[in-house]
């Protein structure tokens, strides 16, 4: 009984600190950024409706998202070499901007 009391207790915090969020600034924390890895380490890349379930106030699309574009180790996040660079430019004299 006192656990589920105190459950309830925190989620009504969680939630209130996440419509804080939601509202004002629509930003991820860094300790959501670890709970992502860390839930995506546990469950894989797929199940991104489970994921969000731990985030309250976030759906799964924004999680992907986030894991895509942001938190996942294989992005390279340096700047592009002169070879890419040149690759890029001459795919672009070949095709356009299709």
């Amino acid at each position: 009984m006192l656990f589920s009391i105190f459950q309830l207790l925190w989620q009504a915090v969680f939630m209130t600190w996440h419509i804080y969020c939601i509202c004002f600034n629509n930003r991820t924390d860094e300790w959501e950024d670890d709970l992502i890895c860390e839930l995506v380490a546990k469950q894989g890349k797929k199940k991104w409706c489970e994921i969000s379930k731990s985030l309250l106030g976030r759906i799964g699309k924004q999680c992907r998202e986030r894991w895509h574009n942001h938190l996942n180790p294989n992005i390279k996040k340096t700047a592009w070499t002169k070879e890419e660079e040149s690759i890029l430019i001459d795919a672009h004299q070949m095709y356009g901007n299709k």
